[in-house]
C-alpha cells in the first residue's frame, strides 16, 4: 500500500479526502515517474526531457566507450544510443529541440569520441542515416523514426479496438464519425491532435489497410532512393578480415585462410617456385 499512489483529477475536494480516508492510500501529484519516463497532464517542457538526454550522455562519457574505434562508435550508436530513445518515441512526440540535441551528440561521439557538442564531421549526418546500399552508414534518423512512432500509434487507434485506451478515444473524439475523415477535435489535448494529425503519413506511405510496424513505416519515410553500384564493394567485400568463407564444411574468416595457406604445404611450393625463378 505504501508504493502506491492515487492521481485526481476534475474530483471535487470533499470527494477526494474522503476517497483518500477510506482507502488509506496517499496522494499522489504530476508530474511522477513511471517505468522510467516521466508522465504529466501538460506538454513536457524541455527541462522535463533532460532525464533522456542525461542516458545518452552517460552512455557516450563511460570509460569502455572512449576506447572505440569509429565502427565501435557507430555500433553504439546503432544499438546502444538509439534505443534509449527508440523506447521513448513510442510514447512521446519528441520536441524537435530535444532531437536536434541528441543528434548533436551522437554526432560529436560518433566523429571525436567526445560527450560534448563539436562541428567535426567527415559527412552530413542526415547522409549518414541512409541505408548503406545508397551510400549512408545505416543509422537511424531519429527525427523520422519518432514520427514512425506515433504514425503506429494512428494506425493501431484506426484498427485494434480491443485496448481500452483506444475504445476511450472512439467514444469521446470520434464517436459515430468515420475514422479517417473526422475533423481534429479542439476540445482534445495536445498529444491527441498531434497523433489525429499523422493521418498525412499513412496517406504518403500507402498503409493503410496492410499489418504495420514501425520499421515498416520507417522505411517507406526514407523514400525509394537510387542503389549505388559499389555497395557490394565496400560493404560485403569478401576479402576483408572478418568475412566468413565456406571452406568444406566448415567457415572461416579471410584472414584465417591467409594464416593457414602460410603454414600449409601450398605456401612452401609458392615460395619455392618463386626463388627458382627469382
Amino acid at each position: 500500500m505504501n508504493k502506491s499512489s492515487i492521481y485526481f483529477g476534475g474530483v471535487p475536494e470533499h470527494v477526494k479526502l474522503n476517497i483518500l480516508q477510506q482507502s488509506g492510500i496517499g496522494c499522489g501529484e504530476f508530474p511522477f515517474k513511471y517505468l522510467g519516463v516521466p508522465l504529466s497532464t501538460k506538454k513536457q517542457t524541455i527541462m522535463q526531457w533532460s532525464p533522456l538526454v542525461n542516458k545518452i550522455t552517460a552512455r557516450i562519457s563511460s570509460w569502455t566507450a572512449k576506447k572505440l574505434s569509429y565502427a565501435g562508435r557507430m555500433q553504439s550508436v546503432q544499438s546502444v544510443l538509439f534505443g534509449i530513445q527508440a523506447y521513448w518515441s513510442q510514447l512521446f512526440i519528441i520536441p524537435a529541440k530535444v532531437l536536434k540535441l541528441i543528434e548533436s551528440y551522437c554526432r560529436s561521439f560518433t566523429w571525436s569520441g567526445s560527450n560534448t557538442i563539436n562541428k567535426r564531421a567527415l559527412i552530413a549526418w542526415e547522409k549518414g542515416c541512409l541505408p548503406k546500399s545508397v551510400g549512408g552508414m545505416n543509422l537511424i534518423n531519429i527525427r523520422l523514426w519518432n514520427q514512425a512512432a506515433i504514425a503506429k500509434i494512428y494506425w493501431d487507434l484506426a484498427y485494434k479496438s480491443d485496448k481500452l485506451w483506444i475504445k476511450w478515444i472512439h467514444s469521446f473524439y470520434i464517436k459515430t464519425q468515420y475514422f479517417f475523415t473526422a475533423p481534429i477535435p479542439k476540445q482534445a489535448s495536445w498529444m491527441v491532435k498531434k497523433i489525429l494529425n499523422v493521418r498525412l503519413i499513412l496517406e504518403q506511405t500507402q498503409k493503410q489497410n496492410d499489418q504495420v510496424t514501425i520499421g515498416s513505416l520507417y522505411l517507406s519515410l526514407l523514400g525509394n532512393r537510387p542503389r549505388l553500384p559499389w555497395k557490394c564493394l565496400i560493404f560485403a567485400n569478401s576479402a576483408r578480415p572478418k568475412t566468413l568463407l565456406q571452406c568444406g564444411s566448415s567457415y572461416k574468416t579471410s584472414y584465417q585462410l591467409v594464416i593457414d595457406w602460410l603454414h600449409g604445404d601450398e605456401y612452401k611450393s609458392t615460395m619455392q617456385v618463386v626463388s627458382k625463378w627469382a
